[in-house]
């Protein structure tokens, strides 16, 4: 597929149709009606690296029968005409599929890694398992059983997946939404493997966040409390690492949660208050290094290694957690967290409003390190931000956010962000009876050059220069 802004969209319709879309001019370049005997269950764009820089994208639609779930088939297409390459039929009714990226050495392509209730599993391409099960070593899983709000911890090990650990929530507790901050591309896999604390200078000062792809949170409905509970777990060893009970949460009105990077974000409708509420909670290395010199010092020294890994089986664990409660009044039906292609750019919230506009929230200003007191002096050892902007309860609102500006769009469900080769900026999807599609740079677009960028200049210059050089040369 397309590797810039122009993308080639494929979308799966209620109608049991693949549709392909040209994102530039929102024009259709082919469809497939699947049989009605059977539905579409996911699809995913499967790369395979031929050479520097050559990639080879196919289409993998998961198609399942209706009158037996275990008829599973796999069709492989071309994106870009929608041509039939391979169909493989599998017995096999997974409850769980997962892509794996391919990477710069030993896997050169993407797979897919089907899961059962029974814990077996099924890889294709089948040739992928040795690669697989060498990654699949390094990673935690874990399965919700919501009827029986029982979280069971897993492991890979000798070929199969292992149960290691099981988290049994109180009987009067119905688990609505959970969520993993589990990136895709291959880049963040490399270095999100095992969790890690990650430098954030400030001042004079530097604060370490905790982030860990293995973590994961869950939402609970509890009965007896007329609110929600909320859990960080570890999915090493399913320790919880922060609770929370949320009072006065809208049942009946949108819930919202995400997990990104050091960062859980739950939206509801408050009944108390009259106003959605976005529950922001952090997580930190529980130390602030004050000097510079000193972390240098580590760095050198080799100490740096053991101080910024997280271990969850010590009694202190390192991770402080801090949270704030905001409110957003046009109301939120969807959050999304902004993705890009090495997961550096600043990660800002992205939501769907009551009245169908897409509005950016900045992550600063969700930030639960916001300082209470506006122009306070902050203490070197405090975990108050001095980059951020002081607390407010309200969350700025401003026309200058509103990503669809004028456009009026009708009954967005969904929003979707596609990488792009440049890491400032993705593509935006939001699709449900309308959609809309533009390129997002939460912070510009500093790693590409503008259209006012003149060229002819810069040539110009470089000319002037080297007669510079030749006439300076032979006097």
């Amino acid at each position: 597929m397309i590797q810039g802004t122009r993308q080639l969209l494929i979308f799966v319709t209620k109608a049991n149709t693949v549709v392909a879309i040209d994102s530039k001019y929102a024009k259709t370049v082919w469809r497939m009606v699947i049989p009605s005997d059977h539905i579409i269950s996911s699809i995913f764009k499967l790369e395979e690296k031929l050479g520097e820089g050559i990639l080879n994208t196919k289409a993998a639609i998961i198609v399942r029968n209706k009158s037996s779930a275990e008829k599973t088939r796999i069709i492989l297409l071309n994106p870009l005409t929608g041509s039939v390459i391979e169909e493989v039929d599998k017995i096999f009714d997974a409850v769980k599929i997962l892509k794996i990226p391919h990477n710069e050495k030993e896997r050169k392509q993407d797979f897919l890694m089907f899961i059962d209730k029974n814990l077996k599993l099924l890889y294709f391409p089948s040739s992928e398992k040795a690669h697989a099960e060498a990654l699949l070593s390094k990673i935690n899983f874990f399965t919700i059983a919501q009827t029986k709000n029982v979280i069971e911890g897993l492991s890979f090990e000798q070929g199969k997946l292992t149960k290691i650990w099981n988290y049994v929530l109180p009987s009067q507790e119905v688990i609505i939404k959970f969520d993993q901050p589990f990136h895709t591309s291959h880049e963040f896999l490399k270095l999100h493997e095992e969790g890690f604390f990650s430098a954030l200078p400030e001042d004079k000062r530097i604060i370490f966040r905790h982030t860990d792809i293995n973590n994961f949170v869950i939402v609970s409905n509890d009965s007896k409390s007329n609110g929600c509970n909320l859990y960080v777990i570890s999915g090493v060893n399913g320790r919880v690492l922060y609770t929370s009970n949320i009072q006065n949460v809208g049942k009946n009105q949108p819930i919202n949660l995400i997990f990104d990077d050091n960062g859980v974000f739950f939206s509801y409708f408050s009944t108390k208050n009259f106003i959605y509420e976005i529950l922001s909670v952090e997580f930190f290395h529980s130390h602030i290094e004050a000097s510079y010199s000193d972390l240098l010092y580590k760095y050198y020294t080799g100490g740096l290694e053991d101080f910024v890994k997280v271990d969850y089986f010590d009694q202190d664990t390192r991770v402080l957690s801090f949270q704030q409660t905001f409110g957003f009044p046009p109301g939120i039906k969807v959050m999304k967290a902004f993705n890009s292609k090495l997961g550096l750019t600043r990660k800002n919230l992205l939501v769907i409003t009551e009245s169908d506009q897409l509005y950016t929230l900045d992550r600063k200003l969700l930030s639960s390190r916001r300082p209470l007191v506006p122009g306070g002096t902050v203490d070197p050892y405090s975990f108050e931000s001095t980059n951020d902007p002081p607390y407010t309860y309200l969350l700025p609102h401003s026309g200058l956010f509103t990503v669809t500006g004028t456009s009026h769009l009708n009954d967005i469900e969904n929003i979707r962000f596609i990488t792009t080769e440049r890491e400032s900026t993705s593509l935006l999807v939001a699709y449900g009876q309308d959609l809309y599609v533009n390129k997002y740079a939460p912070q510009k677009e500093y790693d590409s050059i503008t259209e006012k960028f003149e060229s002819s200049l810069v040539i110009l210059s470089i000319v002037i220069a080297l007669i510079g050089v030749i006439v300076v040369k032979f006097m």
